[in-house]
């Protein structure tokens, strides 16, 4: 029996949709929980903020972040920016919210705002004090697509947290999720196989 071209393409779109629904689901982007021997925090008060810069790896919406932080039971300042020219974080806020942080992995925050990351764009996470945020150092830079940062003039002027130690680097422990934006050659089939399911419909219709 000779299955009429549409039905293949009927067949194609519904097991490409099957496959591509993963796709709205969010995913762990960045991830450094690096723990052992070294520095084990910061603890800052209402004179700082604490921050960490990572590389995004997934184009998409981020859609919640994971910090291993405490803010001893009081709110605080949480913000998304881009980096300046010179690498240190900068007064451009993708996204903030204000939020109590139990501590831990654990708790997802997230952002009212939808921020849009784009792969290999460098972005930070900004916690403004007092909080104590837990990281991890070393002689060997554990997590290479970023650093922590410390300002003491409400960021003005932006120092590597790792200098306050004795080891040459020293990261927060954080996680980033992304929902990703599918690529434009999945979004092509996509539309290749709605175009033949609708062709089957109207065949149907007349």
């Amino acid at each position: 029996m000779r299955t009429h071209p549409r039905y293949v393409l009927l067949i194609f779109a519904v097991c490409f949709l099957w496959v591509a629904m993963p796709l709205s689901a969010d995913t762990i982007d960045q991830s450094f929980t690096a723990s052992g021997l070294g520095p084990a925090g910061i603890g800052v008060g209402n004179c700082c903020i604490l921050g960490q810069s990572y590389t995004a790896g997934i184009t998409g919406t981020l859609t919640g972040i994971n910090v291993n932080a405490g803010s001893g039971g009081g709110m605080i300042q949480v913000e998304i920016v881009a980096l300046s020219l010179s690498g240190t974080p900068s007064s451009t806020v993708l996204g903030a919210t204000t939020v109590q942080i139990s501590g831990g992995l654990s708790q997802l925050i997230t952002f009212s705002t939808p921020i849009q990351q784009v792969a290999g764009i460098m972005y930070a996470i900004l916690l403004y004090g007092p909080v104590s945020w837990n990281g991890w150092g070393g002689q060997i830079d554990q997590y290479t697509g970023g650093m922590s940062w410390i300002t003491f003039d409400n960021g003005a002027n932006w120092n590597s947290a790792a200098n306050l130690f004795p080891t040459p680097f020293f990261d927060f422990h954080f996680q980033t999720h992304v929902n990703p934006v599918p690529e434009p050659g999945t979004l092509a089939l996509m539309a290749t196989g709605l175009a033949g399911l609708m062709g089957v419909r109207r065949k149907i219709v007349t």
